[in-house]
């Protein structure tokens, strides 16, 4: 009697084991815990020649067809899908979580995570709503990458060649990288929203879109 209870209590608790699987990450599999992005910020910066696999949740800031950018409470950082279309799967202000390989692109000063595949990026709630920008009032710097963030100041400077767009505000300079082709003019003052990137020289916002921008 006494060995049949014990194989009794075994199977309840496997097959209990098994709804909970089941629960968190469909059959037989376990959601993995998820990082902060300020976490594998931070291991990127103390052993920046190091990979390895984590998975994060954020919500989507930037699209474009290879990469994302996504932000959470700690941090902001890029997803990057070499392959393209990743830009299909999600939205702006969709939160999702993402799996992948942490990387630092030292070309591109890129902290990022890389999917193995589009199935790595999944998305936790659609339209959950961008967070708020950070106000930029100076200029940007490694400690704004990835950000969404606004500033307001006069346009002086136009390079339609590279379409970079320079302004002033107050004591300083900002450089917006102007993929959206806004009919920007020299004097006129605006206010600009945008993700922080590295481009070339230096950090830059991008727009995502003309609704980024609002002349004054």
């Amino acid at each position: 009697m006494k060995n049949l209870l014990i194989v009794l209590s075994t199977i309840f608790v496997l097959l209990l084991i098994g709804c909970v699987s089941e629960q968190v990450g469909g059959p037989g599999e376990i959601t993995p815990e998820a990082s902060t992005i300020a976490e594998v910020v931070q291991q990127l910066k103390e052993n920046p020649e190091d990979t390895f696999q984590v998975t994060i949740i954020g919500v989507v800031t930037y699209e474009y067809d290879k990469y994302l950018f996504v932000q959470d409470e700690t941090g902001a950082m890029k997803i990057y899908y070499g392959s393209g279309g990743i830009d299909e799967v999600v939205d702006i202000g969709d939160k999702v979580r993402v799996s992948g390989e942490a990387q630092y692109y030292s070309y591109g000063h890129d902290y990022e995570v890389v999917p193995e595949g589009l199935d790595d990026v999944e998305i936790v709630e659609e339209d959950y709503g961008e967070p708020e920008a950070r106000e930029l009032t100076t200029t940007p710097t490694e400690d704004d990458y990835g950000y969404l963030v606004t500033f307001s100041g006069t346009c002086t400077q136009i390079d339609t060649q590279y379409k970079n767009v320079t302004f002033s505000l107050a004591s300083t300079e900002v450089t917006v990288k102007n993929y959206v082709e806004y009919p920007f003019e020299v004097g006129k003052y605006y206010t600009v929203k945008g993700v922080v990137m590295w481009n070339y020289d230096r950090y830059k916002v991008v727009p995502r879109s003309s609704d980024d921008i609002v002349e004054h």
